[in-house]
Order: C-alpha cells, then sequence, then structure tokens
C-alpha cells in the first residue's frame, strides 16, 4: 500500500495539493453555507485535474515504463485502480479540510436548509466531478502521451464549463449546474440525473484509460 501512495501521491504533489485545499476558504469567501459546495465544486475539479494527469504518465517521467509494460493486462489494471482510488480518497480529504475551513467562518444558514443536508449534496457533486474530471485528465494526457499538452486541453475544457457560456448547455451536460440550479429552472431530480450520466462517463473513461495506458506508445 505505502508503494501505491508513493507513486500515486508524490511528495511534492501532496503539499501543493495541501496548501492549495486550506487556501480556498480565505482566497473565495461564502456568505452563505449553501454557497461552500458552489465555490468548491469547480475548484476541486480543478485540482482532479493536476493530481490525475500522471495517473500513468508517472511511469514515462521516472522512465520505468518499459518494466511496466512487462507486467500482466491484470496486474495493470489493478495498480491503476489502486492509484486512481487513492487519488480519490486523497482529494476528497482535502475537500473536508476546505469545507470545514469555511464552516470556521461562520457562514449563515438560509431558512429551511440544515447543515446535513447541504453537506451530503456538497459531497455528492463534487466526489462525482472529481472522478470525471481526473478522469478526463489521464485520458487527454494518455491521448497525447504528453503531460503538459494533455493538461492543456483539459484546461481550455474546464475554463470552458465555467464560463457564462456553458449555462447555455442542455442542464445534464452542465456539469457545474448545482451552482445554477435556480436560473436553468433545474430541480433536484435533475441534478441527480446529470450526475449519474457524469458518473457513467467516469467510469467508461476509465475502462478507456486502462487500455491507453496497456498500449501507450510512451512505452
Amino acid at each position: 500500500m505505502n508503494k501505491i501512495i508513493k507513486v500515486a501521491l508524490p511528495k511534492y504533489l501532496v503539499v501543493l495539493s495541501f496548501v492549495y485545499a486550506i487556501s480556498l476558504p480565505f482566497i473565495s469567501g461564502v456568505s452563505k453555507v449553501e454557497e461552500i459546495g458552489i465555490v468548491l465544486d469547480s475548484r476541486f475539479a480543478l485540482l482532479a485535474i493536476i493530481v490525475f494527469s500522471n495517473t500513468y504518465h508517472i511511469e514515462v517521467s521516472m522512465r520505468t515504463s518499459q518494466i511496466y509494460y512487462l507486467m500482466t493486462s491484470e496486474y495493470i489494471s489493478m495498480d491503476l485502480l489502486k492509484r486512481v482510488v487513492t487519488k480519490f480518497f486523497f482529494i476528497m480529504l482535502l475537500f473536508l479540510f476546505s469545507y470545514f475551513g469555511y464552516m470556521i467562518r461562520r457562514p449563515y444558514l438560509l431558512i429551511g436548509q440544515t447543515h446535513l443536508d447541504l453537506f451530503i449534496n456538497s459531497i455528492l457533486v463534487i466526489s462525482v466531478n472529481i472522478l470525471l474530471w481526473g478522469m478526463l485528465a489521464y485520458f487527454f494526457v494518455g491521448v497525447t502521451s504528453n503531460l503538459w499538452i494533455g493538461i492543456s486541453i483539459i484546461l481550455t475544457i474546464w475554463f470552458f464549463f465555467i464560463s457564462t457560456i456553458a449555462k447555455k448547455l442542455p442542464v445534464y451536460m452542465n456539469v457545474f449546474a448545482y451552482g445554477h440550479m435556480k436560473d436553468l429552472g433545474m430541480s433536484k431530480y435533475d441534478l441527480y440525473i446529470g450526475k449519474t450520466l457524469s458518473l457513467m462517463l467516469a467510469i467508461l473513461l476509465f475502462l478507456i484509460n486502462r487500455k491507453l495506458s496497456e498500449r501507450s506508445p510512451c512505452r
């Protein structure tokens, strides 16, 4: 397990991610509890892009891809899955730090809302977006066989989805619709359908990424 953690989460990535997460409550202030999840949604999607981008590419940067290629397909698949799971729970842990960092600043709760309901909604929405954007980053780095080109492509897509143009997309395609539900006329049911589709896409991308890693020209 220690080996998986060391490969999935290099020390520099852990330090930078931690600093980023604990800085958010001071950089992006909120006045209401319901705004916490909205603010963290796109911010943690961005963090997922950075953290997941090297899921396989680290083998290339460490020049161990030739050795990795000698492993069986079953070993590679399980190893990559462990890396993805490790990265996911690491980011979710950072999300908890950020969320409660905001709570320390005592934003107010609107009548009819509960802390538990807003917290659960935030976890559901953000966890799916972490997987989706993480798998997209993994995918584009794998397709281009270049870390920086892959990250540049996915960051361009991320900027598009946080722009006002994205609000014109069908509600199920707007991955950051959580903060605009009233403007888009969305219900929680619509939101959950969209997140279910996003989760299905993330799983599909993982399966594609696994195949890309097995046949990567970087090797």
